[in-house]
């Protein structure tokens, strides 16, 4: 999960201490002429799925997290370590079964009013808000993977809540307004850690229960976190500081308002960087060679290795990869080497088991075999399987992520060169990564599901767990693996206290798996390494922010006069309900509206044949002068050259 960062602290406005039972002070306030200069513009080409935090899943769907609703807990974007959030403090039992957090009482629930153009503070974040999230987690089996697979085994009473569709079974109080209490079903050693989750963030039970699934609509929607929505929809979301959050819960950087266009694909995105018209942008691997090589983007560059690994996985239920030995014959047939460092421009570092050896309680173990390949192995794994002959094995279909195609390449050539298969047995379906999802999920029918998938696993929290949850068996396994006996090593390497034998149990748990005689559900292909781009003006901690969950806006720093120097910025402002244009004229097809309270970036003007100013706007519509105001110096932007989105 991750990427993409920023905030303000000095121009923060913090409420004063209240008593517990008192309602906020209304805020009501405009961003000042100092935040409106402190603009991140992003353009990402994974738009977030949902801002319900508890269904969350893509690493777009956290940085969404991070910078509208507080954790329980936060891994801080310098350290990693963890850190107190919404809850001030904690306190474990001896047994390790009971948590006890203590939530803060200064922390406002706030809403945009795009009328007023204010962030307006509604009532304190209370601990029935956290209750009510748990609560909420644990009333049904259908709540997604995190629910299901990572909450529900832990929280006493939770698994049973979600199959009686009722949760207030599961094992939680709120006895006072700041004290959650959860019991859970054994002692989790990095429990802390999952408590910074977005699954269990504290939600406004009022608002979610009257509005049902539309609870996340503006203006209805209630956030706490460091930015407030302020529009949001299929095109773009903009954010402003939430001025009520306190100081001290803010990670010291200086953007006050954040503007995202979302666009279709990562090479949108880097046209876009080129053009200055955004301040991040990864790096498409076509590009890559040039880039490194251009002397203007050397001090733009910076690496970012992650605990993310990248894999191959299997339908277990589905032949012929119902039979371990054609998944370990597979396994053993792909060149990792030449993967990474052909087809990815060693953009990576081969890896043949899955834990990332910087987690904590991480085994450091060797591969289980040649990374390069080992023919002998897969040819007689092979061999000894009921699907000897790959030529007639039937149709193979393996889904990726967009971007994803290599990996499936790598599968199909190791086959094909190794082990003797027929290429046209393989097909290889790119799709968004959604639709991948949708793919694979457990409750879709055999028939609709495909026999391959490719995907990548990012680390949730800094421990190994986080990573060995994904292979456990349950409802929700990927993989349709059935239960056996490494799922309580599993249990047990997670509940127990000692790291030296939790090390010793991860190893275990890796050699069951990916061992010369491992089960092999998915083949781990490698851990991601990549460089991005970021404009000079914006510093911060990007090599660390966003390793575990989302990234932090509010940790990074933009140089107001290096970006005064280097962009010229201009935002459209809607006053009411006016036309966008596909062109810059009243003839150009309608593309939407701008209604009031949008801002919408705009990167360039030209003059309409009706003797107009037109406005090219970032997402690639246009707007007449006389039905917006403006902000910013957009009297200076480019002419536009013809009528093309940029």
């Amino acid at each position: 999960m991750h990427r993409w960062f920023f905030i303000l602290a000095c121009l923060l406005l913090v409420m004063p201490l209240a008593a517990q039972d008192t309602t906020p002070s209304p805020v009501s306030t405009r961003p000042t002429a100092a935040s409106a200069l402190a603009p991140l513009t992003l353009a990402p080409w994974h738009a977030p799925t949902t801002l319900d935090p508890l269904y969350m899943t893509t690493s777009a769907d956290l940085d969404m997290a991070n910078a509208l609703f507080l954790g329980l807990t936060n891994v801080n974007p310098s350290t990693g370590e963890i850190e107190p959030a919404l809850a001030s403090s904690w306190a474990v039992s001896d047994d390790g079964l009971t948590w006890m957090f203590t939530l803060r009482s200064d922390v406002s629930w706030v809403r945009y009013d795009s009328e007023a153009e204010a962030i307006t503070a509604v009532r304190f974040v209370t601990a029935d808000d956290a209750l009510f999230a748990i609560q909420r987690l644990c009333s049904s089996d259908q709540a997604g993977y995190y629910a299901v697979q990572v909450f529900a085994p832990r929280l006493a009473g939770c698994t049973d809540g979600q199959a009686a569709q009722d949760g207030t079974k599961v094992n939680a109080s709120a006895p006072d307004a700041t004290t959650l209490i959860l019991m859970l079903t054994s002692r989790q050693s990095s429990f802390a850690s999952l408590a910074a989750l977005w699954t269990i963030r504290p939600l406004p039970r009022d608002v979610v229960v009257t509005n049902g699934a539309n609870w996340t609509d503006l203006p209805t929607l209630l956030t706490n976190g460091p930015y407030t929505l302020t529009q949001w929809d299929a095109k773009r979301a903009a954010l402003l500081a939430n001025p009520t959050l306190p100081a001290d819960l803010w990670h010291g950087g200086n953007v006050a308002r954040i503007t995202m266009d979302f666009v279709s694909d990562v090479f949108e995105q880097y046209g876009r960087y080129r053009r200055n018209q955004i301040d991040l942008s990864d790096i498409p691997l076509r590009d890559w060679d040039t880039i490194q090589a251009a002397p203007e983007y050397k001090d733009e560059l910076y690496p970012l290795t992650e605990p993310t690994v990248f894999y191959l996985g299997f339908m277990t239920d589905q032949p012929p990869f119902d039979d371990v030995r054609v998944r370990r014959a597979l396994a053993a047939a792909i060149d990792r080497f030449a993967l990474v460092n052909d087809a990815l421009r060693d953009l990576g570092t081969p890896i043949a088991h899955f834990i990332p050896p910087s987690l904590a309680a991480a085994p450091p173990l060797d591969a289980p075999f040649d990374l390069a390949r080992d023919e002998t192995f897969a040819k007689a794994q092979l061999a000894d399987s009921a699907y000897a002959d790959c030529t007639q094995w039937p149709p193979v279909r393996i889904v990726v992520p967009e971007g994803g195609k290599p990996w499936a390449d790598a599968l199909v050539k190791g086959a094909v060169d190794v082990l003797g298969c027929d290429v046209t047995t393989f097909t290889i379906q790119e799709l968004p990564l959604a639709e991948v999802q949708a793919q694979i999920a457990p409750s879709r029918k055999a028939t609709d599901r495909p026999q391959m998938f490719g995907l990548g696993w990012g680390a949730d929290y800094p421990d190994a767990d986080s990573f060995a949850v994904l292979l456990e068996c349950g409802a929700e396994n990927p993989f349709l693996r059935p239960c056996d006996d490494v799922d309580p090593l599993i249990q047990q390497a997670r509940t127990e206290p000692n790291l030296e034998k939790r090390i010793a149990l991860y190893e275990q748990i890796e050699t069951a798996f990916f061992g010369k005689n491992g089960q092999f559900p998915m083949i781990p292909l490698y851990m991601q390494a990549a460089s991005h781009l970021r404009k000079p003006w914006l510093t911060g901690p990007f090599t660390t922010d966003g390793l575990f969950g989302g990234v932090h806006y509010d940790a990074y720093t933009i140089d107001l006069a290096a970006l005064t120097a280097g962009r010229v910025t201009c935002d459209i402002l809607g006053v009411g309900s006016a036309n966008l244009r596909s062109g810059p004229g009243t003839t150009f097809a309608e593309r939407g509206k701008i209604l009031a309270g949008d801002a919408i970036s705009a990167v360039a003007q030209t003059m309409g044949s009706d003797g107009y100013i037109w406005w090219q706007l970032a997402t690639g519509d246009w707007i007449r002068n006389d039905v917006i105001r403006k902000r910013g110096d957009c009297d200076n932007l480019p002419q536009a050259f013809g009528d093309a989105a940029p």
